[in-house]
């Protein structure tokens, strides 16, 4: 501080910014370059008491005794009191006086201090204030007074700025322990908190509070749910009258009525249209809310408003509900997005009319099934509470129903759909009745109740379930993986006009024994209700998933208007493997997907294992296949697949022959086809590796009958590439290439590529699969790769990132448990050349232990590179 800096430094910002902080900050580098701080906090009730202000400082001064400045109300303020403490203050030498939140000064206060700045100008004494607003409202003496102090050389005004999206990431990865966060987690946080500081913390922190991160692979990649978020921030609505705070709850709630929230406001909450805008101009000066590209207002932290809601009270936040649902019924204004119909609804309940406004639930909960299940359950309880209709209750119930499967709540699918079939079944219909039907059956699998699933399956009744029903009985085959009886028993229900459920069922249950051309036929009817048809749609994407027909699912999903967004976590993490995304393919499985069908779940172990083991974590590969397996996988052989990998790649070649030959029996004994085509391509590999030609060719003829059954390209690629091996045939190699090449599958087509030269092909191939490997991030097929290159005279790339990623992929081997002799055998070297790259390595990185080392990758610690 020096007599050449501004008397005045002004820290404004809106609230939750962190002004207090960088006060905090600011008073503690003072302190240590030897200065004198003199804190004054300031609170809401000390606006009301005139010179207040003045009288703290007179207090902590020490006021001259010929002079009294005595705190508190004073009636009428003179120079001399500024002037005396001007004196007192300058005498203190390196002094800096820190106003916290000082738009809680006293008017009188605040106009004495111009004097007091201009008194203080020949001195080393400085104050600093922060202060909320962000704006001021007409004829504001204050701010007039900041401006003539700023024209005159003696204050300067800093404007806090939110977080940019590196300073989130820095918190959140600061608070949370990650190393990384998804750029939608940043996104997210910045819609929630505005990139507030202070609001941020306190967020996050109630994030973690209630368990709300999802870690994978030290990167933060998405969040649950934190109820005690929004009163985490209530703080920082400090200091709003009752009034301003109520409009700004009522803002929160009308927020998708645009211009027209602040009419409806005035309405719910009967007030004025003038003591709206004053609370609205409040709000806004603060810099608690923004206007909006619509012409309405939207809060600088979604969670500030989630906490003003909070405040209202519950018959309050009702009553404004009902004011927007009525003012968008009665065609007064829209409401965007539609759906905020819904929630108002729901909300309000008995306080609208409630037969109209079940109705209407009914219509928006079925429609918001694809969207948010979550949401959608909500609404179709309050609809089912509300009506009196047994028409309405009944497709109530049923989307109820559906919603609770969706969102993994079997329980409560099982009993509403029980209830419908006792209460309302002359009233079903035959489609609904059958719908269900198949759903109960599914939420009783969804239960663990496996009991009830083989008397089903055997022809016995269970509760709402009829006894000998073909098709639920072949349901119940399917779910507990018996494809064969499943298949049998539909061969008697096939044929046109099939109920879309049966439909989708046949469908499935052929596409898994190997016939999957029906599968390919299904399309929405143009009269299917819309949440029905997209849940079959979405059965039949998660099956041409697990076919490896990425482009037929998604065309499947676009024939309903849907697209890769609407499949879940499950299918997604599928599709991620599939398409080459692997970077999502952690944060996707940390997701809880409770609703995943039982062929997505075997689907995402499989996906997700095979990403691991590629990645260099056969341990947390094998990790995941044994719970899919605890879990009772319908296709267990997709699991002893990747198990084959994985034993392939530790060099336990006998384990790999036994894995391959127990799933290649699994899916005879079951009756699937599905999947099978990769391990008869093990097969062959595995067969070459020991020199039986004979076994080779009779797994090569094998994948050449599954690909004519299943007609997909990856069966196709596998049968190629199959035998390509076994007859050295480049020409059949190539043809896998070419096939491989428009499925946008790249880790697929990286292997035709290698076979080619392991064919005797071109070995130039091998630098387009290295890139490839390079993409996904499969570090462990990479280094094979690069062994593979060098043997065939193939220049290998950059030799730096080549020996990081060798140093790695041997710090992910030791920390999955391997020993030397399965390191050696991973990396096809000796076990004394192991122990010598193990000592490089300590002596790089500076870790003296293999414990070190496991600690450092465990907890995300620097990797070499």
């Amino acid at each position: 501080m020096t007599t050449v800096d501004p008397v005045l430094t002004v820290l404004a910002g809106p609230s939750g910014i962190g002004r207090s902080t960088a006060l905090r900050r600011i008073c503690a580098r003072i302190k240590a370059d030897g200065g004198r701080v003199l804190p004054i906090p300031l609170t809401p009730p000390e606006e009301g008491l005139p010179l207040h202000l003045l009288g703290r400082l007179a207090v902590e001064l020490g006021a001259p005794a010929s002079q009294p400045v005595r705190p508190g109300p004073v009636a009428d303020p003179s120079r001399w009191q500024a002037a005396a403490l001007v004196r007192g203050l300058a005498g203190r030498g390196r002094l800096l006086v820190a106003l916290d939140d000082a738009q809680w000064a006293d008017a009188a206060s605040a106009a004495l201090l111009e004097q007091i700045v201009h008194g203080l100008r020949a001195t080393e004494t400085r104050l600093i204030c922060t202060v909320r607003l962000v704006g001021t409202a007409p004829g504001d003496p204050a701010a007039a007074a900041l401006g003539r102090l700023r024209d005159a050389g003696l204050a300067e005004v800093v404007r806090l700025r939110p977080l940019t999206d590196a300073g989130i990431a820095t918190m959140l990865c600061e608070l949370t322990g990650a190393r990384r966060v998804r750029p939608r987690v940043i996104r997210w946080m910045r819609a929630l908190t505005g990139g507030l500081p202070a609001v941020l913390h306190a967020t996050v922190t109630a994030y973690g509070d209630a368990g709300a991160f999802r870690i994978a692979d030290h990167e933060l990649c998405g969040l649950g749910t934190a109820p005690g978020a929004a009163r985490a921030v209530t703080g920082h609505l400090r200091g709003f009258d009752d009034l301003t705070l109520s409009v700004a709850g009522a803002l929160d709630v009308l927020r998708p009525l645009g211009p027209a929230a602040e009419a409806v406001a005035a309405e719910a909450l009967d007030l004025g249209p003038e003591q709206v805008r004053a609370g609205v101009h409040a709000l806004a000066r603060a810099g608690v809310t923004r206007p909006d590209r619509r012409g309405g207002w939207s809060f600088t932290a979604a969670v500030m408003g989630t906490a003003a809601r909070a405040r209202l009270g519950h018959y309050r936040r009702r009553q404004i509900a009902r004011c927007a649902a009525d003012a968008v019924r009665a065609g007064r204004t829209e409401a965007t997005p539609p759906s905020a119909l819904a929630d108002w609804l729901s909300d309000a309940g008995a306080l609208v009319e409630p037969r109209r406004a079940a109705a209407q639930l009914v219509t928006l909960g079925r429609a918001g099934l694809a969207a948010d299940a979550g949401a959608a359950v909500r609404w179709l309880r309050t609809a089912t509470a509300l009506t009196d209709d047994p028409a309405v209750s009944m497709s109530a119930m049923l989307a109820q129903a559906q919603a609770a499967e969706q969102t993994g709540d079997p329980a409560t699918a099982r009993d509403l759909a029980g209830l419908l079939l006792q209460e309302h079944a002359a009233r079903l219909g035959p489609d609904r009745r059958r719908h269900a039907l198949l759903l109960y059956l599914r939420a009783v699998r969804g239960r663990g109740d496996h009991e009830t699933l083989h008397r089903v399956a055997r022809g016995a009744g269970h509760g709402p379930l009829p006894a000998s029903d073909p098709v639920l009985r072949a349901a119940a085959h399917a779910l507990r993986g018996e494809w064969a009886p499943a298949r049998s028993l539909l061969d008697s229900v096939t044929g046109d006009g099939l109920d879309p459920e049966t439909a989708l069922l046949v469908a499935v249950v052929a596409a898994v024994s190997g016939s999957p051309s029906a599968l390919y036929r299904l399309r929405p009817s143009p009269a299917a209700v819309a949440p029905e048809a997209h849940r079959r749609l979405l059965g039949q994407a998660n099956v041409l998933l697990l076919l490896g027909d990425v482009t037929g699912a998604e065309e499947a999903l676009a024939a309903g208007g849907l697209d890769a967004g609407a499949l879940g976590g499950a299918d997604r993490l599928m599709r991620a493997w599939r398409t080459g995304r692997w970077d999502d393919v952690p944060c996707i499985a940390a997701e809880d997907d409770a609703g995943a069908t039982p062929l997505s779940q075997v689907g995402a172990a499989q996906a997700a294992a095979a990403v691991r083991l590629s990645c260099g974590r056969p341990g947390a590969a094998v990790a995941i296949l044994d719970a899919a397996r605890a879990a009772g996988a319908v296709l267990p052989h997709l699991l002893d697949s990747v198990a084959a990998t994985v034993a392939r790649a530790i060099g336990t070649a006998d384990e790999a022959a036994e894995r391959v030959t127990a799933g290649l029996a699994a899916a005879r004994h079951s009756g699937a086809v599905i999947g099978t085509d990769e391990l008869w391509l093990q097969a062959t590999e595995i067969s070459l590796d020991r020199g039986d030609r004979e076994a080779a060719a009779r797994a090569v003829a094998a994948a050449a009958r599954t690909a004519g059954r299943l007609g997909t390209g990856p069966a196709v690629v596998h049968h190629l590439v199959a035998r390509a091996l076994l007859d050295a045939d480049p020409g059949a190699a190539a043809e896998a290439v070419r096939a491989a090449r428009p499925l946008r599958q790249p880790y697929l087509l990286a292997r035709a590529l290698v076979a080619t030269v392991r064919a005797g092909g071109d070995p130039a191939a091998l630098s387009e699969a290295y890139d490839l490997l390079g993409g996904l991030g499969a570090v462990l097929d990479r280094y094979w790769l690069r062994l593979f290159m060098r043997a065939h005279h193939v220049p290998v790339p950059h030799r730096a990132v080549t020996s990081a990623e060798d140093q790695t992929l041997i710090m992910y081997l030791v920390a999955e448990g391997l020993s030397n002799r399965q390191l050696a055998r991973v990396l096809r070297i000796s076990e004394k050349s192991v122990e010598g790259r193990l000592t490089r390595l300590f002596q790089r990185t500076g870790y003296r232990s293999r414990v070190d080392l496991v600690t450092a990758v465990l907890s995300g610690g620097p990797v070499p590179g």
